[in-house]
């Protein structure tokens, strides 16, 4: 039985995206949502079992995002 893992980041969590030259991220901002992806026809899906979505410090809300577009703030 394959288990899934849990998911990298849950609500609350601070995230940045778009990394910039010299390790610093453009956008950052906080995971306001988590749910199974579900996309039958997206290979990523079984990569990366969870979407996220995120509320970014710019006003900007994104989602769903795949967890390698995302890193630790």
């Amino acid at each position: 039985m394959l288990s899934i893992p849990r998911p990298r980041w849950l609500n609350g969590d601070l995230v940045a995206k778009e990394p910039m030259s010299g390790g610093q991220y453009h956008r950052r901002g906080m995971v306001v949502g988590v749910t199974k992806s579900n996309g039958a026809d997206n290979h990523l899906k079984d990569i990366y079992p969870y979407v996220y979505y995120v509320f970014f410090l710019d006003g900007k809300f994104e989602g769903p995002l795949w967890q390698s577009q995302l890193h630790d703030a």
